[in-house]
């Protein structure tokens, strides 16, 4: 169920696309990107907290990219918002949209383990 919908978590069908169905590959894929989410997040904070707009739209448009590989549609859409306020130079914007970022990457995790993706 191919969607483009900002509300959609994850999208299975297209995930196990992009892994040609191999459940072994999807499962280290998800474990590889939650290792690196975190420390990712962690430096977004720290980015921020610098008031470094430019490295908060690095980390950011590469948690990005790594979000959309996973099919974390709902995830995938905060990351592109807090990486074009962050390019806007509009740092309380890009506040706003970390706070919920937590959230995002727990429902992403929430839906991996729904789907037998993660443990």
């Amino acid at each position: 169920m191919a969607n483009n919908n900002s509300d959609v978590v994850f999208d299975k069908a297209d995930f196990l696309a992009r892994v040609e169905g191999d459940l072994e590959l999807a499962r280290q894929l998800a474990e590889m990107f939650f290792d690196d989410a975190h420390l990712t997040i962690e430096l977004i904070r720290e980015r921020m907290g610098q008031n470094d707009a430019d490295g908060t739209m690095r980390a950011a448009h590469s948690l990005k990219g790594a979000s959309a590989n996973l099919s974390a549609l709902r995830l995938r859409r905060s990351l592109a918002d807090l990486e074009y306020a962050a390019k806007e130079n509009n740092l309380s914007r890009a506040a706003e949209i970390f706070a919920g970022l937590k959230q995002e990457l727990d429902d992403f995790s929430a839906e991996l383990k729904r789907h037998r993706i993660l443990d």
